[in-house]
């Protein structure tokens, strides 16, 4: 007798939780560009005072370029390499890392990481790597650590401006 009921009681419960699941719709995740704008200016007003205990003095090399932007700006690749490379090449290393932390700017650019992955772009699956982005990693190896770090974070306000201007561009085709 115990068994049985046992039994009904698991059986009754199984299928309660399978239609529970069943009727549930999936999360849909979408690109939520006011989420977006609103943590990229949060992370602009963070990186002024945050460049600033990093100063660059390699003006004759420019990472982040005309031609690489017109790549983060229509090439879904390009940008999760760029996104992903400010990720954990630049401000999750050394000194970097413990600013970064400290001023909330490593939590809130992952943020921004995770919510462009849900944009729409023209070309969103992942291809071989751009000849902008080879010249972009080119021009790092090229550098020591110091200097590669000193001249990521010196530009990371261009990248922001990057990002504002692919938000922007996808608010215009929504219209």
């Amino acid at each position: 007798m115990k068994i049985s009921c046992i039994f009904i009681q698991t059986l009754s419960l199984t299928t309660l939780l399978i239609l529970t699941c069943e009727s549930k719709p999936l999360v849909k995740r979408g690109c939520y560009t006011a989420r977006i704008m609103t943590a990229s200016s949060n992370l602009m007003n963070k990186t002024a005072e945050f460049i600033k205990r990093f100063p660059d003095n390699i003006i004759s090399i420019q990472l982040l370029t005309d031609a690489l932007k017109k790549d983060f700006m229509e090439n879904c690749s390009t940008r999760l390499s760029l996104l992903s490379f400010y990720s954990e090449n630049v401000l999750s290393v050394g000194r970097v890392l413990k600013e970064a932390e400290k001023s909330g700017i490593n939590e809130d650019f992952r943020k921004i990481e995770d919510l462009l992955r849900f944009c729409p772009t023209n070309k969103c699956e992942l291809m071989e790597e751009t000849e902008r982005m080879k010249e972009f990693r080119n021009k790092l190896k090229k550098m020591n650590m110091e200097k590669r770090l000193r001249k990521a974070v010196s530009e990371i306000d261009t990248l922001l401006d990057w990002i504002d201007s692919f938000i922007h561009d996808i608010k215009k085709k929504e219209h």
